[in-house]
């Protein structure tokens, strides 16, 4: 495998080259110097509520984790492999194991923390230097874990900062997520939509804040639901609000423009904030009723005024304040993904909430939505456009040094490039090892 290119070349101030999504070798190079170091999001501890509960993903494309709670309530993130054959310990998504984990293969058995239970006929091990106490024979936990208001992060690097200080000031949304439940708690509710993209990891979240394409490429859904809204009666409200969730996908430039974007260190970035196109949803009464019983009307209002739209923790999990849903990014080759969608309950939220919540979802990100599949026809387009030698680069210069560079972040127009350059930026130093230095 090649190692041993000119980074610098690669991402300049306002282009990339194509490389980054077509080369098998520079995949293999993320999966190693970014997905292997940034800290990258595993699940939520309700996932796995009671003892023994675990839940099984991979931080990258070939590196199986399990995340588990232990009797004491502890949530561990291990690797996902035997200490004896390597053999995987689980291979469901999700399940419990009442006892102790034990390998299919040869017996041994671990405790839900990884350490070492037993292992059949130890006695074949005497005096042969073997030291069941050795750390090596339990199953590994990865280099680093923490946990955020429930979100379980893990890094396989000892390098890389403490979560908080990585999350940086993109941590407002976390909070601002955790915040609009009256209790200031939220669980992972429902299943989850699975996707799978026939492309580069890196188009979902470019698109995330790229606020130039969806009057573009949503523009014939958003026609759609305005010719079905036009037609109904006045008495069909439900239909009416369902149908006006599509709408705002059709927004003028100005209005995406006003939203503005807010990038961070380490890649990640959100665009919002004051306004989004998820401002003018409606409060039902119910749901404000509690929150002004839990957090009084004027921190109620503080909470409601920080709209933002999607934010991204770079690389790999993407979230929505206003909806309760989350998108996760697993990789597997240079030109294959997974996108996982959650939907979240608010708790003590009344239950429409999370039903708006689940439509949401159905509506705009499933692989029979109205919505997503435009954009991974978009990615489909560049994956196959991109192989051209017509030219080698990909340009980021919209509004390209119209930024304001404060302590902590850096902002911009809503329909600038600044959220590819932060990504970027991001992407480079990762790679050459200087994102933690």
């Amino acid at each position: 495998m090649k190692t041993d290119f000119d980074f610098e070349h690669l991402i300049q101030p306002t282009r990339i080259h194509r490389d980054l999504y077509i080369n098998p070798d520079l995949f293999e190079l993320e999966m190693d110097r970014i997905w292997g170091a940034a800290w990258i999001f595993i699940g939520h501890e309700s996932q796995v509520p009671a003892a023994g509960d675990y839940y099984t993903t991979n931080i990258n494309h070939n590196v199986p984790v399990v995340m588990v709670r232990d009797k004491n309530a502890a949530v561990h993130v291990l690797h996902n492999r035997c200490a004896h054959k390597g053999a995987k310990i689980v291979t469901q998504r999700s399940g419990n194991v009442r006892g102790a984990f034990r390998c299919a293969y040869h017996g041994w058995t671990f405790k839900h923390d990884g350490s070492l239970l037993k292992i059949p006929n130890k006695e074949g091990y005497d005096d042969t230097g073997f030291d069941v106490s050795d750390p090596i024979n339990n199953l590994q936990s990865v280099a680093q874990v923490e946990c955020y208001r429930g979100f379980v992060f893990a890094t396989l690097s000892k390098q890389a900062p403490d979560l908080v200080s990585w999350l940086g000031g993109a941590i407002d949304c976390f909070d601002n997520l955790c915040d609009r439940a009256p209790e200031g708690e939220v669980e992972v509710a429902g299943g989850v939509l699975r996707y799978e993209h026939n492309c580069n990891w890196k188009f979902i979240i470019e698109n995330l804040n790229d606020t130039m394409h969806p009057m573009v490429v949503h523009q014939s859904v958003v026609q759609a639901a305005e010719d079905y809204i036009s037609s109904l009666p006045p008495e069909a409200a439900k239909q009416k609000s369902e149908a006006e969730i599509i709408l705002p996908f059709g927004a003028s430039y100005e209005n995406f423009e006003q939203s503005g974007i807010t990038g961070f260190p380490y890649g990640h970035h959100y665009d919002g904030g004051k306004t989004s196109i998820h401002a003018d949803y409606s409060v039902f009464p119910e749901y404000l009723a509690a929150m002004i019983s839990a957090y009084g009307e004027a921190r109620t209002r503080e909470i409601f005024s920080f709209n933002t739209h999607n934010t991204l923790y770079y690389p790999s999990l993407t979230i929505k304040c206003a909806i309760q849903n989350i998108r996760v990014i697993r990789p597997i080759a240079v030109d294959r993904f997974v996108v996982e969608t959650w939907s979240f309950r608010l708790k003590g939220a009344p239950d429409e909430m999370l039903q708006r919540t689940l439509l949401y979802s159905r509506l705009i990100n499933s692989s029979g939505s109205m919505v997503g599949p435009d954009d991974l026809e978009v990615y489909r387009r560049i994956q196959e456009g991109l192989p051209s030698n017509a030219n080698p680069w990909v340009e980021m210069h919209r509004q390209y040094g119209r930024e304001e560079i404060h302590d902590d972040r850096v902002t911009g127009g809503g329909t600038s490039d600044l959220d590819m350059r932060t990504q970027y930026q991001a992407w480079k130093q990762y790679m050459t090892g200087e994102a933690f230095r």
